[in-house]
């Protein structure tokens, strides 16, 4: 379902949006991965998990450096992504920190992992659903690595890229093994675990969606989202959501995408003259609203704020990506100020409309 784009010229409403849950956009069937093939990913999460479990238990690796737990994580293991195909994260906690942790080695023990996941039935299956154009008997699913080495300051990570069709197709990310001692990565995700838990099946689901709608209208908007972009990062969003929920009273009782843009469009914009809008230093708005990583704090147990992030944390760079964001909150006001349904294509078109006449 496609809907005519928003004239970014159309009178702005008021700052102060009202008090009301926002349903999902009139298009969210056409872009949302279906039920069925979130069942098939949960199956190869857990495909994934054993048979990590097994490889590293066993494996010279274990008794160099203490195997402790072996963990799926990630957005894709919080049923949190939005789009195929999805990127599934490892993580392997050792005794010994990733700086003592043989790259060689570690290659040795992943490239063995790749070998039994390649080989597991619900593989298959999934790489059927992300082809669209379907398998012959000769297109062999190839999954290569691409990168191994440091990241941050707590972790060694294998990255592997899946090749899934003809000789000349694209390939997309699937698997990151990551090792050492990773506390805040661990701390991170038993927060969302108990959280979900807390929630419920119903709302559970809710906040999910929520989330995926985020960052499906991120990715299209463009420079929002993903570390390419230097944007978001996926437990940004995900925090942006779930925070949310405190920004004023509603009927709401989880974190929507609704209350989120609210949040930005009323904090990140000041009224300037002749009706206009004027969006606020980025600078001042995180301090004025951060956005905490729950699960830790950093190396001296400091928060964490989240939109630290934005840019890759270069100030000029922050400043881009947050007008960006600011605009698709000012085109979603703009799309919703009648109360009438709207979709994903008018909101990303308003905003690019207002991003070109902003240049």
């Amino acid at each position: 379902m496609t809907a005519e784009p928003q004239d970014p010229s159309s009178p702005l409403p008021t700052r102060g949006f009202a008090v009301r849950v926002q349903p999902l956009p009139t298009d969210w069937a056409d872009c949302s991965v279906s039920d069925a093939t979130r069942e098939l990913v949960t199956r190869l999460n857990a495909a994934i998990e054993a048979a990590a479990t097994q490889t590293f238990r066993t494996s010279p690796f274990h008794a160099d450096y203490g195997v402790e737990h072996v963990l799926i994580v990630g957005s894709t293991s919080r049923g949190t992504y939005a789009m195929l195909p999805v990127d599934f994260d490892l993580a392997v906690l050792t005794e010994r920190r990733q700086k003592d942790i043989s790259e060689v080695a570690l290659q040795g023990v992943t490239d063995e992992l790749v070998e039994n996941i390649s080989v597991a039935p619900v593989f298959s299956e999934y790489c059927n659903a992300i082809n669209p154009t379907g398998l012959t008997a000769l297109d062999v699913p190839a999954i290569t690595l691409t990168s191994l080495g440091l990241r941050g300051t707590e972790s060694l990570v294998a990255r592997y890229n899946l090749i899934c069709g003809p000789g000349n197709a694209p390939s997309s990310g699937f698997l990151d093994v990551s090792c050492g001692r990773l506390p805040h990565l661990i701390g991170y995700e038993t927060f969302m675990g108990q959280l979900f838990a807390r929630l419920g099946q119903r709302l559970a689901h809710r906040l999910r969606q929520e989330i995926g709608l985020a960052k499906i209208v991120f990715a299209k908007a463009g420079g929002i989202y993903g570390s390419k972009e230097r944007g978001l990062r996926g437990h940004g969003v995900e925090q942006l959501i779930i925070q949310s929920v405190a920004y004023r009273q509603s009927e709401e009782t989880v974190g929507s995408f609704d209350n989120a843009l609210r949040l930005i469009f009323e904090k990140g914009t000041t009224a300037g003259s002749g009706g206009t809008l004027e969006v606020r230093c980025f600078e001042d708005f995180k301090k004025d609203c951060p956005l905490w990583r729950p699960g830790g704090g950093d190396r001296e147990g400091k928060p964490v704020n989240l939109w630290n992030l934005l840019g890759d944390g270069v100030e000029e760079a922050a400043e881009g990506r947050w007008r960006r964001l600011v605009d698709v909150a000012i085109a979603y006001a703009v799309c919703t100020s009648e109360g009438q349904p709207w979709s994903i294509e008018n909101v990303v078109s308003a905003a690019r409309s207002r991003r070109t006449s902003n240049l």
